[in-house]
């Protein structure tokens, strides 16, 4: 990030309470959507610069802690907060607008809180992070040497400063290749499975709400630790870049959940459409490539007859 994680941090929090207050004034529903579009792109953002800033700013024992309760569980607090402010207040434009007051509580904090002292290292502000970690150190009651950066790593953090980092950067190697596509993997599949099941919430009864309960909280638990996870594998350099990406991709996996929802209809369908085409696979390479029958594998008889039990046993029970 070239402006830094406090500014980012501020500018998003700004985008997102200016454009909830606009949204109050909406004139017809296109207009609102827009705005809405707006309003969230300014959240997540927030979200993810909070979460890098915090990571950055504390220490290794503190972190997973804020990485995980820190911010999941005041999200959780604000989520079921929600119901009861909008029981009282029933005027959605009332309600969007009481919602976002409480953003302006934090405008004080931009002299509070300071800029990470690693992206101002990387980029060649080692006075500044000079100051900001000796400030921290006296907070602490804790004496800092006398000499915090010798004149190796000045010259290699003036070295580094002179580098740009974009997106590219972050398949650019085999390595940080890997760990991007498998992040953004873990992250939308996280993120689809969570709200599939809350889609399908509604339809069960039971011991089969019970299930997806402990299914989603499972979940969630996974969702708050990814962020933590993500963060340390990647450098400084591309860290709020890496979060923000794997962000983004779990937005695709939420925007795919409902037709994961909706593929549950036709369960029996599809069982069958596989089925069917699986076996006319196995002919077809049979006759194809002259193979004896008696050699077919009984791996592959046996993957037949078991869609066409599953099959079977979906047609019974709907």
């Amino acid at each position: 990030c070239r402006y830094g994680r406090k500014l980012v941090l501020f500018g998003t929090m700004a985008v997102q309470t200016g454009f909830s207050m606009l949204q109050t004034l909406s004139p017809n529903w296109e207009v609102f959507c827009f705005l809405n579009f707006l309003v969230g792109l300014g959240q997540i953002s927030n979200w993810v610069s909070a979460f890098v800033l915090g990571s950055e700013l504390l220490g290794k024992s503190t972190r997973v802690i804020f990485g995980t309760l820190g911010i999941c569980i005041f999200y959780a607090i604000g989520y079921m907060t929600l119901p009861l402010i909008a029981y009282f207040i029933r005027s959605w434009r009332m309600l969007l607008f009481i919602l976002a007051l409480p953003s302006l509580l934090y405008i004080p904090l931009w002299w509070f809180i300071p800029e990470s002292p690693r992206w101002l290292l990387i980029k060649g502000k080692v006075q500044e992070a000079e100051a900001i970690l000796r400030y921290a150190a006296k907070k602490n009651g804790v004496t800092p040497p006398a000499v915090l950066f010798n004149e190796l790593e000045l010259e290699d953090m003036k070295a580094k400063s002179k580098q740009s980092y974009s997106i590219i950067h972050l398949f650019k190697t085999s390595n940080i290749r890997t760990i991007t596509i498998i992040n953004l993997l873990v992250w939308m599949i996280l993120t689809a499975e969570y709200f599939g099941l809350s889609l399908s919430t509604p339809n069960l009864h039971g011991l089969a709400t019970a299930l997806v309960m402990a299914g989603k909280f499972g979940t969630s638990s996974a969702f708050s630790m990814v962020y933590v996870h993500t963060a340390e594998l990647y450098p400084t350099a591309v860290r709020n870049m890496g979060v923000g990406v794997g962000s983004t991709a779990s937005r695709v996996g939420s925007i795919i959940s409902p037709y994961i929802f909706y593929l549950g209809s036709k369960v029996e369908i599809l069982i069958e459409i596989t089925s069917i085409e699986m076996e006319k696979t196995l002919q077809w390479s049979v006759k194809r490539r002259k193979f004896n029958p008696a050699l077919v594998t009984d791996q592959q008889k046996w993957t037949v007859m078991y869609f066409q039990f599953i099959y079977l046993s979906n047609i019974t029970s709907w």
